[in-house]
């Protein structure tokens, strides 16, 4: 994928992620959707990327444009977060290795202050395999979202795929 499909899945057409804050990546890896996030993010941000592979986060600059970013090497999984610090998730093709979607996102929720963002970026698929165990469909992200307490949910962009024929789609959650 490009930089250009990245940044079309977290903001296009006027709809996705705007503004600026303090937003938290988690599956950051190399940081294609971190410089994505950041393109679409005000001078001031602040992005802090997680992931296991620390050479993928020694790739990722620690600024782009005017917008900091900042790494954590580990397994976003395991990691508690303070509360009410960010002011949007970014969890782009790595919710699909968690296999309880709503108990790892609940925990999550009392890092985010009250009018934070969630954005989802996965294959709209429900079929695993080894590289997307636990996989979730955009129907399924709808119904998660929703059953968490998001308000306005918005279905930003969808790319073809070539896994499993399926596109990938990004949504975007917030509390209304």
């Amino acid at each position: 994928m490009e930089l250009k499909d990245a940044i079309d899945l977290l903001h296009h057409a006027d709809k996705g992620i705007t503004g600026s804050g303090h937003w938290l990546e988690l599956g950051a890896g190399r940081g294609l959707f971190t410089r994505a996030l950041a393109h679409c993010l005000s001078p001031g941000s602040l992005i802090t990327a997680v992931d296991t592979d620390k050479n993928g986060l020694a790739a990722i600059p620690d600024t782009i444009g005017e917008v900091e970013i900042e790494k954590i090497a580990g397994d976003f999984s395991e990691i508690l977060f303070p509360e009410k610090q960010l002011d949007g998730l970014l969890m782009a093709n790595s919710l699909h290795y968690i296999a309880d979607h709503h108990r790892f996102l609940r925990s999550m929720q009392p890092a985010l202050k009250k009018q934070a963002a969630i954005c989802l970026v996965e294959y709209d698929t429900t079929q695993a395999n080894r590289w997307v165990p636990y996989p979730l469909s955009g129907s399924a992200a709808e119904q998660l979202l929703r059953g968490l307490g998001w308000v306005q949910i918005q279905f930003v962009q969808r790319k073809p795929s070539i896994f499993q024929h399926a596109d990938i789609y990004s949504v975007l959650a917030t509390a209304g």
